[in-house]
């Protein structure tokens, strides 16, 4: 995970804009308009970056009322200001996204639509996710687990436990299918 946090908020909202424009095959000026105005989850983004820098200010309230809670009733997608995220995270589909404040997600991670990334019912911890990761649609992943670098948990699967680097998880409950041998493989 990038450990370089002088990249500030500006930084971030400009590496996510440069990932949507360079992972949607973005031309010219009016496709990079297209994609800010149409992708519903690049806003969430936007308000997440945004939100975890002013979690601690004196106006988090009004960012709360005024930033957050419409977006999260506009797309379906809860990323709690909390949580921390990596550079280049992208999500493919948006809506009936949640992310727990506790989670950790590395760089270059690809989220799908569907997805709940949390606690459990009694609380705990959050997953941390490693550089890499691909999550496919409807994935659940639940608790105090560490998903590895270059890995890919698959459609719909339910994952309360940790997997290694560089494998494939799919199923419910998810269990490790395959080993990622080449960079062909990865993402």
């Amino acid at each position: 995970m990038n450990s370089n946090n002088e990249i500030g908020v500006w930084g971030y909202i400009k590496n996510d804009l440069q990932t949507y424009y360079r992972k949607n095959g973005c031309k010219n000026f009016i496709d990079f308009i297209g994609i800010f105005l149409f992708y519903p989850q690049l806003w969430a983004i936007i308000i997440y970056r945004i939100g975890h820098v002013a979690r601690g200010a004196l106006f988090y309230k009004l960012y709360v009322y005024m930033l957050w809670n419409p977006i999260r009733i506009i797309t379906a997608m809860e990323i709690w200001p909390q949580a921390t995220i990596g550079i280049n995270f992208y999500i493919i589909h948006f809506g009936n996204i949640i992310i727990n404040p506790k989670v950790i997600i590395g760089d270059n991670c690809i989220l799908q639509g569907e997805c709940a990334i949390g606690v459990g019912f009694d609380g705990g911890e959050a997953p941390v996710i490693e550089d890499n990761v691909k999550i496919g649609i409807g994935a659940k992943i639940i608790g105090d687990l560490r998903i590895g670098k270059n890995s890919i948990i698959g459609a719909n699967a339910f994952l309360t436990t940790s997997v290694p680097d560089n494998v494939v998880a799919v199923g419910n409950p998810a269990r490790v299918v395959k080993k990622i041998e080449n960079n062909a493989d990865k993402i």
